[in-house]
């Protein structure tokens, strides 16, 4: 008998009527055998289109269609073709076509709204998920911005710091230049005063301590120049870590002994034995001025360490 159908379906028209009965009868059968699903469809599908070309409103194909692909969980063909069926029941005027294809349509029009829920709060976790992601990107272009910002300070600091060192080797050639002229200025003047045998005159010059000081007020005006050029600040930087009542007031370029301790202490040399061969001072002077800057000190116990961090890049 199917195949009785197929034959008798392929001598007629898929606009004439007749041959959307044949494929619905097809539907029928394979609707009653089992993993027949995809042919029930097939003719299913071509019933709805005959009766759809042959301009037929009381065919059932495509409300049968609408409720099998309901059934499969196609919603949204299935809304299509129920909303159509309906529409054409209407328009035959059958109360029992329309009453047929209403029974079916509520639960599909709640499956269609349901997937539309379900597609709007996918949605909407996209949208969410695509501002988290903008948020994330803008973050990280600030903090990209905040790093090149950082990398370009280093840069600017680390050139400085080369100028600086340079300046530093610079005024200490200076100074050692300095100190061998005056070493050679002094040799010839204890020369010329022994050729001479004025050793009393010689005597004097010494006893005077008059050279000891000029060179001691020359190493200070070189080493405070060369120093206040490295760390320009240093000043300032001090006057952070002291009580508002104990800070320094200098003229430009001019460090007291007690900042020029510190000034040692922040070149690395915390030896106050050092410190006062360099300087000229006894030790115990020493001890006395740096605990006396301490006692000045906001945090005595963080003092020296807070000296050591001036002027480092951060």
């Amino acid at each position: 008998m199917v195949a009785e159908i197929r034959d008798f379906m392929m001598e007629v028209e898929i606009e004439d009527h007749i041959f959307a009965r044949g494929a619905s009868h097809l539907a029928e059968y394979y609707a009653s055998q089992s993993g027949k699903e995809e042919e029930m469809l097939y003719y299913l599908a071509l019933a709805s289109l005959s009766d759809v070309r042959s301009g037929t409103l009381e065919g059932t194909a495509l409300q049968k269609l609408g409720e099998a692909l309901y059934k499969r969980g196609d919603v949204d063909h299935a809304y299509e073709y129920l909303v159509l069926s309906m529409v054409k029941a209407v328009a035959s005027g059958s109360r029992i076509r329309a009453m047929e294809t209403a029974e079916v349509y509520p639960l599909v029009a709640e499956a269609y709204r349901t997937r539309d829920k379900e597609r709007l709060f996918v949605l909407m976790c996209l949208v969410a998920a695509l501002g988290i992601a903008l948020v994330v990107i803008v973050l990280n272009g600030v903090l990209m911005r905040k790093r090149i910002k950082k990398m370009h300070a280093l840069k600017a600091s680390l050139a400085q710091s080369n100028i600086t060192k340079e300046t530093y080797i610079s005024k200490f050639l200076s100074l050692s230049s300095i100190y061998i002229e005056k070493l050679e200025e002094f040799h010839r003047v204890v020369k010329r005063k022994l050729k001479a045998n004025q050793t009393a005159d010689l005597y004097d010059l010494i006893a005077s301590g008059s050279m000891l000081e000029e060179q001691s007020q020359m190493f200070y005006k070189i080493f405070d120049n060369a120093f206040i050029n490295i760390y320009p600040t240093f000043v300032d930087d001090v006057n952070a870590l002291l009580l508002p009542d104990k800070r320094f007031d200098l003229p430009e370029n001019k460090l007291n002994t007690e900042l020029r301790i510190l000034a040692f202490l922040r070149l690395g040399i915390d030896d106050s034995e050092q410190i006062a061969r360099f300087l000229g001072l006894s030790l115990n002077t020493i001890y006395t001025y740096r605990n006396k800057l301490k006692s000045k000190a906001k945090n005595r116990e963080t003092f020296d360490e807070s000296v050591m961090k001036i002027g480092l890049i951060n």
